[in-house]
Formats: C-alpha cells, sequence, structure tokens
C-alpha cells in the first residue's frame, strides 16, 4: 500500500513540477490544476487539524499529537515555498 501511495504522490508531484516549471503549458491549463493542487493541500491540512481537535475530546496525547503533525507539515510546506523563491 505504501509502494502505491508513493508511486501516486510521485507522479502527481513531478506533473505538478513539469507544469509549473515549462512555459509552455498553457496559463489556462497550468493555474487552474496549481490551484486545486494547492487547495487539496490546503484540505488534507486543515482536516488532520479538525481530526486532532476531535481526537482532543477524547484522547488529550493523540489530539496533541495529531495537531503537531499537521503543524510540522504546514512548517515544512511554508519553509519549503520560501526556500524556493
Amino acid at each position: 500500500m505504501e509502494i502505491i501511495v508513493e508511486v501516486i504522490g510521485e507522479l502527481l508531484f513531478g506533473f505538478l513540477e513539469y507544469i509549473n516549471d515549462h512555459e509552455n503549458v498553457s496559463k489556462w491549463i497550468r493555474y487552474p490544476i496549481l490551484i486545486l493542487c494547492v487547495l487539496f493541500i490546503v484540505g488534507v491540512l486543515l482536516g488532520l487539524i479538525i481530526l486532532g481537535i476531535l481526537l482532543f475530546k477524547k484522547d488529550i496525547l493523540a489530539g496533541i499529537f495529531v495537531i503537531a503533525i499537521a503543524l510540522l507539515l504546514i512548517f515544512i510546506l511554508l519553509a519549503n515555498c520560501v526556500k524556493n523563491k
């Protein structure tokens, strides 16, 4: 299962990197795809935070752990964006 997720992730991010780097891809194709991917990533991060809040009510340690993972992913994403500029 891990291999399948890794292959799909590599294909998706490789495709996004290709679209972002090459100017020969039309803006009408490039921008909506990038916006959809950003919305997907933001949705996953918000889902993790909501899951952490819901888990916090039942099990404090699990809730803190999930929220910490979400915040770590946000930090890594922002650090990667700042580094690439």
